[in-house]
């Protein structure tokens, strides 16, 4: 028998609960109900979710989780992982994220960290930041430069559109970011990124 189709079962690292397998399966431990992997287009990959807390869930790659499980990548992700925590908790101050009071806080530069106080991933979907936050069981994705604005930059005259400075989409520290109108975010892009909207408005 090949020992490669040998499959062997342990404990998924950084989610309680849950197993993963060599063959890339994953189950939850109490009730060995196994896992659906889904695709996800903002992952870009096929990715498997659990639950951190009630109502919380984390959605992860399966390639990210066998590295971290059986590729040997675990001590370097979880010592960069803990000098963020503590750099973090250190060196910033945490606000509530506005509907989402008492399951996440967002810091200036745009960190997000969950009840636990455990940092919750980041990826780039159409050169912005996204991340996905959970409420009541339900799962919702939003640009990381709204939710640095919500939290921290006043809006009377409630504009719709975010703008950023710079112009770089992965900037997303409060001082570079400002409520607009979406004429006037249209106008500040550079000229190859105004006909790039404009197009894609037109299209919509």
């Amino acid at each position: 028998m090949n020992n490669k189709n040998i499959e062997v079962w342990q404990d998924m690292k950084g989610y309680d609960g849950y197993q993963i397998s060599n063959l890339g399966r994953a189950r939850k431990i109490y009730n060995g109900k196994i896992l659906k992997p889904v695709f996800r287009k903002d992952f870009n990959g096929m990715c498997y979710r659990m639950e951190i807390g009630k109502g919380l869930y984390s959605t992860r790659l399966i390639s990210v989780l066998m590295d971290i499980n059986f590729n040997g990548k675990e001590d370097r992700l979880q010592r960069k992982a803990k000098a963020k925590y503590v750099d973090f908790l250190d060196n910033d101050e945490w606000f509530d994220i506005p509907d989402y009071e008492g399951l996440y806080k967002i810091n200036r530069n745009g960190d997000v960290i969950n009840r636990k106080g455990r940092l919750i991933s980041k990826h780039k979907h159409k050169k912005y930041i996204r991340i996905n936050l959970y409420k009541d069981g339900k799962e919702k994705s939003w640009r990381l430069h709204r939710l640095v604005a919500i939290t921290f930059i006043p809006n009377p005259n409630n504009y719709l559109e975010v703008n950023h400075k710079d112009e770089d989409p992965s900037n997303n520290t409060v001082n570079n970011l400002e409520w607009c109108t979406g004429a006037y975010n249209l106008w500040y892009s550079s000229k190859a990124e105004r006909e790039k909207r404009l197009r894609e408005r037109l299209s919509a």
